[in-house]
């Protein structure tokens, strides 16, 4: 990457970046030690990258990407620790050609089968989503959520697990076999020293997110908290950011016990659209939380589909969300703004 020495004021005396960069990491088959952070020769790790950044350009003014090319396990949270990002920093899944994440409305009808016809353009290479998941967020039938056994080019068509029903009505999302798998315990922190990063096309695995940044995207997300509660909560510099806004969109969030696939800590603002909810509980918005969901299913028979607590408040629109669990309405804070 170019960079160049800062200016006056507080970031003066750091490097700046002066062009948009790519760098990439493939757990398994890059190298910490030999890559070079290319597409062809790889770091292994996400920490590098950081390390990176924070040796050579640490005050981001352009877009950077970090491009993660498989699954990594992670027991500690990423150093984000000292970089400044006043452009944008983009964590996404990528297989060095291509983005490992896509939307779209099912191209064909399929009854009972594992086949699922993606809107064309959707799977441009062979085999690249295998590994991945599939799920339909809105649409006939909406809920459904499987993995992905294989991809093919020809035809725009991806093989589940198990049979399934789709329609030309469903809206869709898929992710490839990138992210991170979190083995650490407790809470995983995501954020920079200042600024926002955007997350495209991961699988989030036992993750639970503190400290997201303002006006912080999560996009393309599976994001599996099995024993543990996703959280997502404000703050810069370690100190709550009022009114900061994040953005969850096609993503599928399950928690497989009895926590919450999310809970919106105060004074997030957190707008959901076009996303799945599975498993536990499905969102809890604390006091002084704002949520928005529109276009969503949140699948939680028996269970808790939306808990608003004290003070929190979800705007909703009913002619488009649809919901199996109950709703827990504390505050009274519950608005249809159809």
């Amino acid at each position: 990457m170019a960079h160049a020495a800062g200016g006056g004021g507080i970031l003066g005396a750091l490097a700046a970046t002066i062009e948009d960069a790519q760098y990439y990491c493939a757990y398994s088959s890059g190298s910490d030690e030999s890559g070079q952070g290319t597409s062809a020769e790889p770091w292994s790790t996400l920490d590098k990258a950081l390390q990176y950044l924070r040796d050579n350009s640490p005050v981001i003014l352009n877009t950077v990407r970090i491009r993660i090319m498989e699954m990594e396990t992670i027991t500690a949270s990423p150093d984000f620790s000292g970089i400044f990002v006043l452009g944008d920093l983009i964590i996404e899944g990528h297989d060095g050609t291509n983005s490992l994440y896509q939307s779209g409305t099912v191209a064909s009808a399929e009854t009972s089968s594992t086949t699922v016809n993606l809107a064309s353009g959707d799977v441009p290479a062979d085999d690249i989503y295998n590994g991945g998941r599939f799920f339909i967020v809105y649409g006939t039938n909406k809920g459904v959520a499987d993995s992905i056994a294989d991809s093919t080019n020809s035809g725009d068509t991806i093989t589940l697990d198990s049979a399934h029903d789709s329609a030309t009505d469903d809206i869709y999302a898929v992710v490839g076999s990138a992210g991170l798998t979190w083995t650490g315990g407790g809470m995983m922190t995501i954020a920079p020293t200042l600024g926002k990063i955007t997350m495209y096309g991961l699988q989030l695995i036992n993750i639970r997110l503190a400290a997201v940044p303002a006006i912080t995207e999560l996009k393309y997300l599976y994001w599996n908290n099995d024993g543990y509660q996703g959280v997502l909560y404000p703050g810069v510099l370690g100190v709550p950011m009022p009114g900061a806004t994040i953005n969850v969109l096609y993503a599928h969030l399950v928690s497989n016990t009895g926590t919450y696939c999310v809970n919106v800590a105060s004074p997030l603002q957190v707008v959901f659209y076009y996303n799945l909810t599975s498993g536990g509980h499905g969102i809890n918005a604390g006091g002084n939380a704002y949520v928005t969901c529109y276009k969503s299913y949140l699948s939680h028979s028996g269970k808790t589909a939306i808990a608003v607590q004290t003070g929190g408040k979800v705007f909703d629109n009913q002619t488009t969300n649809s919901y199996a669990g109950t709703i827990t309405d504390a505050s009274y804070g519950w608005t249809d703004f159809a």
